[in-house]
């Protein structure tokens, strides 16, 4: 019953409480934040969880130079473009 669990956004199983559906353990355990984009928070460590997330408007998003791609964030497009010109150009280098 939530009466067991006080912690938000936890439910009892084999005895102990856990974390329920969208949400994880925070580093010290002793909460359970979003691990998943649009989750709710009130600051960015409400989404410590999601890698390159903060939080904007109550909620997880993905942060300047990140775009959402299947759940996660990863590098937007002109970011990627110009991590491949560099690698392209330290590659060139060497084969030369």
């Amino acid at each position: 019953s939530p009466q067991d669990c006080p912690i938000q956004n936890t439910q009892c199983i084999d005895g102990k409480c856990q974390c329920t559906g969208d949400y994880g353990p925070n580093k010290a355990n002793e909460k359970c934040l979003p691990n998943k984009l649009g989750g709710p928070c009130v600051n960015n460590d409400d989404c410590s969880l999601i890698t390159n997330a903060v939080c904007t408007k109550g909620s997880c998003v993905c942060k300047s130079g990140f775009t959402e791609k299947k759940g996660t964030c990863s590098m937007g497009s002109i970011a990627t473009l110009a991590m491949s010109a560099i690698l392209f150009a330290v590659t060139s280098r060497f084969l030369l």
